[in-house]
């Protein structure tokens, strides 16, 4: 039973992967300079040429096409230059052509702009920390687009076709300032896409949901707020919490919230501490100190 189980599971991935194309993909240009160490297969015709002389994971062309470096070593973002035209190539001959060797995404064009059909940035909410995180992270995506930063990161986004808008040349980019790599991408068998699908949407899910937690670990509606002079919270109920009415009166735990922070109701000038209570979020008093009259839950001064 084992072995049979085993050998329908090999079959079903062998059927998987055949269903799709590997080819060569040009992935930019970097100054000689940057050149990993490799294993030089010496002249040759063209990039493609060059990548399919490789049995590494990555190949380096130089665009005067006198040499071919073999390598397993990825771009590094901060490596890159300009590219010759929206076509790709380089701007120069002596710089070097990268190519992942074996990939299922093909290059169609740098660009500026294209339409994004999901109407939203990245599934993954956030940077890729290398070109080849984006393409896996946009495996089950009709169309990939990668941009290398400036600052080292990369900026990447994945979506359901390839429809260009703004033509550039590829390179280096600021963040929020994309010159991008566009791909389109020989998506795996409708059942194997599902799957994936299905296997992304849970992952997701469980990503977000930690996130959440983390975001916000107390029950309910209430906030965790910040223990002055420590790095722990404590539950608190905004609505009725005398001494943070409103909000975390001491800052909250999540340092990226924004939001107004709290009233201490006990601090009110004019307010008797022990006549003034929290309703709704909002300080109520009932008696004010001398010099001071009640006005709606507030104490005015004479």
């Amino acid at each position: 039973m084992y072995t049979l189980t085993a050998t329908l599971v090999t079959l079903a991935i062998l059927s998987l992967v055949s269903a799709q194309t590997f080819a060569p993909a040009y992935e930019g240009c970097i100054l000689a300079a940057d050149v990993p160490s490799g294993d030089s297969t010496g002249a040759q015709s063209s990039g493609s040429t060059c990548a399919s002389s490789c049995s590494t994971t990555y190949a380096y062309f130089l665009t005067s096409g006198s040499d071919c470096i073999c390598t397993d070593t990825a771009p590094v973002a901060t490596w890159y230059t300009t590219s010759a035209s929206s076509a790709g190539g380089c701007a120069s001959t002596s710089d070097y052509q990268v190519y992942k060797v074996s990939s299922t995404f093909v290059f169609q064009a740098c660009l500026s702009n294209f339409h994004d059909d999901l109407g939203l940035k990245h599934d993954n909410e956030g940077s890729q920390t290398s070109f080849e995180a984006c393409l896996a992270y946009c495996d089950i995506s009709g169309a990939a687009f990668v941009a290398p930063l400036t600052n080292g990161e990369w900026d990447c986004w994945c979506e359901t076709s390839y429809t260009p808008l703004a033509y550039n040349t590829c390179g280096p980019s600021d963040p929020q300032v994309g010159n991008y790599f566009a791909y389109t991408h020989d998506l795996p068998s409708a059942s194997g896409l599902t799957r994936r699908r299905q296997r992304r949407s849970v992952q997701e899910q469980l990503r977000l949901s930690r996130l959440e937690a983390l975001r916000r670990p107390c029950p309910g509606e209430m906030e965790a707020c910040l223990i002055p002079g420590s790095d722990s919270f404590e539950c608190i109920d905004p609505k009725t919490e005398l001494e943070s009415c409103g909000g975390c009166q001491t800052g909250y735990w999540d340092k990226t919230r924004i939001d107004a922070l709290g009233t201490d109701c006990t601090l009110i000038p004019g307010v008797l501490s022990d006549a003034v209570t929290c309703l709704n979020a909002s300080c109520h008093a009932y008696r004010c100190e001398p010099g001071w009259r009640l006005v709606d839950g507030d104490c005015i001064p004479l």
